[in-house]
């Protein structure tokens, strides 16, 4: 406060320098969000949909589920153009996404 004193700003115009900052950051924050974390959520959600659509319920376990999603999500931040081009190229047939992934190297 010292130093705001000493520049001529008082407590009135400090309190409405902290109103500012708090609305810019206000602004700011929403459009900060991390795009290829939101897609490869996206993609993740979708490649466990595929991988579980002919598997009864009863043989999926809660930690075999979390394992698929932490290891998709970790591999589709690392290799991401690869995963979010074919998810965007094949997103409406499984088996088309799954071919692509395999074509694309990232397994080999």
């Amino acid at each position: 406060m010292i130093f705001f004193q000493k520049i001529g700003i008082g407590y009135k115009h400090l309190n409405k320098l902290y109103l500012i900052l708090l609305l810019i950051i206000l602004f700011i924050l929403p459009s900060c969000k991390n795009k290829v974390s939101e897609k490869c959520t996206t993609i993740c959600s979708y490649s466990l949909q595929c991988a579980t659509t002919n598997i009864n319920p009863l043989f999926l376990k809660t930690k075999m589920i979390d394992d698929f999603k932490i290891q998709c999500y970790n591999t589709c931040t690392m290799l991401q153009d690869e995963f979010i081009s074919c998810y965007d190229e094949s997103k409406n047939s499984c088996r088309d996404y799954y071919i692509c992934i395999l074509n694309s190297g990232l397994f080999n």
